[in-house]
């Protein structure tokens, strides 16, 4: 959808919310937190759009059990910033389009939008494996946030575990703070089909792969981007990691704090594009 599209749809606070309940991202009727089987419908009431019992009269804002629910921003501003946010512009040109003059709500905002799109991946993902029979899968494992010194101790960052598929370009990613053999064998068996191809470096954590039902093909990094022999290389994975850090320096990350829905946020946006913003409006429920 293009911006203008949304202004045409999104004159006013009323117009936003009929084209929202018209495309189905709310709900018509919810159920009455009072009655029991009773319905709360959509009612117009005093130059606004709410939930009303069609028995008690318990009345809830329209936007009740949505990421909009008692939201001081005005909708029609949201609905830019989520657009923007789509867009991967960065928080500074977004408040200004926004009218946000706090950067807290900005931030905020960002950080909901980036755990939103973890929901959404989750749930489409579902234990789902990638890879399978003539499929080749590179691994490897990539460090995202700087190490930080607090007074008297280390913080140790995490690693984060990828994984993609070079056929389907199905992608995986586990965030762990050790890649010994045995983490990273469990990771393979959660995310990866027996049967597939995998390709990864010589580090030992990888060694004997084949054990467990896999082919399996190494590149020795020291001599070699590409495996003369059997082809094995990295370098999908290794591209992969390099476009998310710049991602990732855009928005002035250094803290591991969401670093993993940061990784479903990049999967969301690279893997929907230009339709990200009607997804997310489609899963506004799933807080």
């Amino acid at each position: 959808m293009l911006h203008r599209e949304l202004i045409k749809l999104t004159l006013n606070v009323t117009t936003a919310i009929e084209w929202m309940l018209e495309k189905g991202y709310l709900k018509n009727s919810i159920p009455c937190t009072k009655c029991i089987d009773k319905q709360m419908k959509v009612r117009f009431k005093k130059g606004q759009h709410i939930f009303k019992c069609t028995k008690c009269n318990t009345t809830k804002s329209i936007f009740y059990k949505t990421i909009f629910y008692n939201c001081k921003k005005d909708i029609l501003e949201l609905l830019d910033l989520i657009y923007f946010w789509s867009l991967d512009l960065n928080q500074k040109k977004v408040s200004y389009q926004t009218n946000t003059k706090s950067n807290e709500t900005m931030t905020g905002w960002y950080k909901k939008l980036c755990f939103l799109s973890g929901r959404i991946i989750r749930k489409e993902k579902n234990n789902k494996k990638i890879g399978g029979i003539n499929h080749i899968i590179q691994i490897d494992e990539s460090k995202f946030s700087k190490r930080k010194y607090n007074i008297g101790r280390h913080v140790h960052s995490p690693w984060i575990v990828g994984g993609i598929d070079l056929t389907t370009k199905d992608v995986f990613f586990v965030e762990v703070y050790k890649r010994d053999s045995t983490t990273l064998k469990n990771i393979i068996l959660e995310n990866v089909e027996l049967g597939s191809t995998i390709f990864t470096d010589k580090w030992k954590g990888y060694a004997n792969l084949s054990d467990l039902g896999y082919n399996h093909a190494d590149v020795n990094h020291s001599t070699n981007f590409i495996d003369p022999i059997t082809g094995a290389n990295t370098q999908a994975i290794e591209s992969t990691w390099n476009s998310y850090k710049k991602l990732f320096k855009a928005r002035s990350i250094n803290s591991s704090c969401y670093i993993s829905d940061l990784f479903y946020e990049f999967m969301l946006k690279k893997k929907y594009g230009n339709t990200v913003f009607e997804l997310i409006l489609k899963n506004i429920y799933l807080i």
